[in-house]
């Protein structure tokens, strides 16, 4: 899984948490928090996520990332409503905000783009 992940981090420029949202949107990967946190292959992920379907899951990628930085599909139900981020000033559909049990309204503070532009700055930039 490390060497699909890599490969596909560098084909879109993306960081590593991204493509790993991807892969858990498209049921290849979940999150497991026992014994420690760890992402691992459903069983779609295990037949799936091989370097003979490279091109395949290039496709399938491609196309979460576009929803995911469109907004328009965050995998999730929720009622549409705005919230501002303080980061970046702007007044923003709820779909544009992660989910986040830290806060009330349960949408993380910042909108999706100022996390993903803030981690690559801290973590990759």
């Amino acid at each position: 899984m490390e060497k699909i992940v890599t490969l596909l981090v560098d084909e879109f420029n993306e960081t590593r948490a991204m493509i790993f949202v991807c892969l858990e949107r498209l049921n290849f990967i979940r999150k497991v928090e026992i014994p420690t946190l760890h992402w691992e292959k459903t069983d779609l992920g295990r037949d799936c996520l091989t370097e003979e379907n490279y091109q395949d899951i290039l496709q399938l990628v491609e196309d979460e990332l576009d929803e995911m930085k469109d907004g328009t599909d965050l995998g999730i139900q929720r009622v549409s409503v705005e919230k501002f981020c303080p980061n970046c000033g702007v007044l923003k559909k709820s779909n544009f905000f992660g989910n986040s049990e830290k806060n009330e309204d349960g949408l993380t503070k910042w909108c999706l783009q100022c996390l993903r532009r803030h981690n690559e700055e801290q973590h990759y930039g």
